[in-house]
């Protein structure tokens, strides 16, 4: 289990620790679902279930397809098939991009540009 300790993209060790939890089931295929949540510079973050082949692409809800992911790294891999060095660049990136004063839309399309390159190496 202590796979389910870190975020594997970046190997970033948190504590896995419950800070709160509400069992709630998803809408379509009734599975149960709660977040855990790791501790990274004394505050909490959440871990997300990330799909290794992302389900757009074909990839399954089983075990063997899912990954934990803190929730920075999982919302800029998005559904890209990318490496773990492709992800570092993107994050930065991503970050950046933040800093800039640029409309979500047009951050969005720059990113996607972004990750199309490190995609096609």
């Amino acid at each position: 289990m202590l796979k389910w300790g870190i975020c594997v993209f970046l190997k970033r060790g948190l504590n896995v620790v419950v800070v709160d939890w509400a069992l709630q089931f998803h809408k379509r295929d009734r599975t149960p679902h709660f977040n855990l949540y790791g501790i990274r510079d004394r505050e909490p973050i959440i871990l997300t279930k990330d799909h290794i082949i992302p389900r757009a692409k074909g990839g399954t809800n089983l075990l063997d397809n899912l990954q934990p992911m803190c929730y920075d790294c999982n919302q800029t891999k998005k559904d890209y098939e990318i490496t773990t060095d492709a992800l570092k660049i993107l994050l930065c990136y991503r970050k950046f991009l933040l800093s800039q004063k640029y409309t979500r839309k047009i951050r969005n399309m720059l990113l996607e540009k972004k990750a199309g390159e490190l995609q096609n190496g």
